[in-house]
C-alpha cells in the first residue's frame, strides 16, 4: 500500500510555472479559436494547434501532480490549487464549444422536458419533417422547434431519439429554466455538480487520511475542464451520486447508497456495474442484500420507465448506440477483427462480427466485475481501487473511447492515483485529429493509426504496473497498490533548498 509518508519531503513545494501554463492554455482557447469554431471555410490546420495546446496543458498538469507527490505541500498549496482550478473553469465558461456539437441535443431535450413533453417520443428529424411515419407530430413540438434558435436543425444523428436517461434530462431542463437555449446556463448546471464532486472528494480524502493536495488530480485536470466546461459534456452529473453511493456503502448504509447508485445509473447507465461492490459490505447478510437489490431494481424500473414506454426500436438512442457506435477504439477493434475472422472461418457473414465482438466485451466486463467482487478488500481505499479497475476496464474495452469518457476515472484517480491512467490526459487530445483528417479527406489515416498512438502507451504502462505488482498481492493482482511514489513522466525533481 502506498504510504503517505513516502510522498513527504522536508521542504515546501515551489514554482508556479505548471499552473501558469494551464491558465495560459485555457485563456488562449477562447481567444484563438472563437472565430474558427463555426467557420467551415477555415483551413483545418488550426485543429493541430488546438491539439498541441491541449497536449502542452496535459504535460503541465502531469508535471504539477508529479511534484505534489514528491515534495511536502505547504499550507498555501491547497488554496492555490482551488484558485487555479476555479480560474480555469471561469476562462472557458463563456467560450464557444470547440469541435463539439452534442450540446445542441442537450438544449433541445431540456426545452422539451421543461415544457412537460416527452423527450424520448420523437427523433429530431421527425420533428423537422413534421411526421413520425404516417403520424403527424404534435403541435407543441412544432411550436417549440419554431421558437428555438435553430437548435433542432444542428443536432447530430437527427434520426436517433435521445439516449440520455431521466435525471440527465432533468438537468437539461434545469438549464432551460435558468435561461432558455443557453450553453452558459448549461455550464452553470455542470459547475454545480462539479462543485459537489469537489467537496465530496475533499471529504473522502480527509476520511481516508490522504493529503488534500491530491484533489489537484481532479480540480486541475485539463482533459476534464475541456470536455466538461468547453465541450459541455454531461458526464460530471453522475460523479456526486457515484461517490456518495460508495461512501455510504463503506458505512454499510445501503438505504442511502442504493438510491444514490440508482440515481447515478439514471444519469449514465454504466454505474450499474458497481452494484456488486456497493452491496458487498453487508455480505453475507442475504436478507439485506435482497432488499437492497430489489430496491435498486424498483428504482431503476421507475426511472427508466419513460424510455421503456416509448419503445426500444431501432430509432432509440439506446439501441443505436449499443448496436453500432464505434470510434477511436483500440482493443475493441482487435476483438472485432478476430470476431470477423472467426465468423468467416465457420462460413458466417463477417458482418455479424460487430454483434459478436460486443457480446465478447460484455462478457469480459461481467467476468472482471465478478472477479473483483470476489476479492475481499483489505481497506476502504481498496474499494475505490476496485471501482477504478472496473471503470478503467469499461473505458479501455469500449467501442467508443471518447475523451470525455476518460473523465469517468478522474474522481477515482484522486483517491488511488495510477500513472498509467493519468497518462490519458496527455494522449487523449489526439482524438481531435479525427476532425482534422475528416476535413482533409483522410479519415482512414485516423482510424488506422491514431487510436494506437493514444492507447498503446497507456497499455504499456498498465502492463508495467501489473508486472511490478504481480508479486505484491496475488489476491488483488491487476489493481494491486503501487509500492513506489508516483512518477508520471519519470522526471527528476531535485530537492528544493
Amino acid at each position: 500500500m502506498w504510504k503517505q509518508e513516502m510522498f513527504i519531503r522536508s521542504t515546501p513545494i515551489k514554482g508556479t510555472a505548471p499552473l501558469t501554463v494551464l491558465i495560459a492554455v485555457f485563456a488562449a482557447l477562447g481567444w484563438l479559436f472563437s472565430g474558427v469554431v463555426d467557420n467551415p471555410d477555415k483551413p483545418p490546420q488550426w485543429i493541430l494547434l488546438l491539439i498541441l495546446m491541449l497536449v502542452v496543458a496535459g504535460a503541465a498538469y502531469l508535471y504539477c501532480v508529479n511534484r505534489l507527490f514528491r515534495v511536502t505541500p505547504s499550507v498555501t498549496v491547497l488554496p492555490a490549487i482551488l484558485l487555479t482550478g476555479a480560474v480555469l473553469r471561469l476562462l472557458v465558461l463563456f467560450s464557444a464549444p470547440i469541435l463539439e456539437d452534442d450540446y445542441h441535443r442537450y438544449l433541445w431535450d431540456g426545452a422539451v422536458t421543461a415544457h412537460g413533453l416527452n423527450p424520448y417520443a420523437y427523433a429530431p428529424q421527425e420533428i423537422l419533417d413534421g411526421r413520425a411515419g404516417e403520424t403527424p407530430i404534435p403541435e407543441a413540438f412544432r411550436k417549440l422547434a419554431e421558437a428555438s434558435p435553430g437548435t433542432l436543425a444542428q443536432i447530430n444523428h437527427p434520426h436517433v431519439r435521445t439516449i440520455y436517461p431521466v435525471l440527465t434530462e432533468a438537468a437539461f431542463a434545469l438549464a432551460y429554466w435558468i435561461k432558455p437555449w443557453s450553453v452558459t446556463a448549461w455550464r452553470l448546471v455542470l459547475l454545480l455538480f462539479d462543485m459537489a464532486t469537489l467537496l465530496l472528494l475533499l471529504h473522502i480524502l480527509k476520511y481516508l487520511k490522504r493529503p488534500l493536495a491530491w484533489i489537484s488530480i481532479y480540480w486541475l485536470n485539463p482533459l476534464l475542464i475541456k470536455e466538461i466546461f468547453n465541450s459541455g459534456h454531461m458526464d460530471v452529473l453522475m460523479f456526486p451520486f457515484l461517490l456518495g453511493a460508495i461512501l455510504f456503502s463503506l458505512r454499510r448504509r445501503l438505504h442511502v447508497a442504493v438510491p444514490l447508485l440508482a440515481a447515478a445509473t439514471a444519469v449514465k447507465v454504466w454505474p450499474v456495474l458497481l452494484l456488486p461492490i456497493v452491496l458487498r459490505p453487508v455480505f453475507p447478510d442475504y436478507r439485506r442484500m435482497a432488499v437492497a437489490l430489489g430496491g435498486f431494481a424498483g428504482l431503476c424500473l421507475m426511472l427508466f420507465s419513460p424510455i421503456l414506454l416509448t419503445g426500444l426500436t431501432p430509432s432509440s438512442g439506446f439501441i443505436a448506440y449499443s448496436a453500432r457506435w464505434q470510434l477511436n477504439d483500440s482493443l475493441f477493434s482487435l476483438i472485432l477483427w478476430v470476431s470477423q475472422q472467426f465468423l468467416s472461418l465457420i462460413h458466417i457473414h463477417p458482418g455479424h462480427g460487430q454483434r459478436l465482438a460486443r457480446l465478447i466485451v460484455a462478457g469480459l466486463w461481467l467476468a472482471w466485475v465478478g472477479y473483483l467482487t470476489l476479492q475481499k478488500p483489505r481497506s476502504q481505499e481498496d474499494v475505490f481501487r476496485q471501482c477504478l479497475a472496473i471503470v478503467a476496464a469499461l473505458f479501455l474495452l469500449s467501442p467508443t473511447q471518447f475523451p470525455w469518457y476518460a473523465t469517468w476515472m478522474v474522481p477515482f484517480l484522486v483517491i488511488v492515483p495510477r500513472r498509467s491512467l493519468l497518462l490519458l490526459t496527455l494522449t487523449m487530445p489526439l482524438y481531435y485529429l479525427w476532425h482534422y483528417f475528416s476535413a482533409t479527406g483522410q479519415v482512414e489515416i485516423f482510424h488506422r493509426w491514431i487510436p494506437w498512438i493514444e492507447f498503446v502507451p497507456v497499455w504499456i504502462a498498465l502492463l508495467r504496473e501489473w508486472w511490478r505488482n504481480r508479486s505484491a498481492s496475488s489476491s488483488i493482482g491487476f489493481y494491486a497498490t503501487q509500492r513506489k511514489p508516483l512518477s508520471l513522466l519519470r522526471l527528476t525533481v531535485k530537492r528544493e533548498t
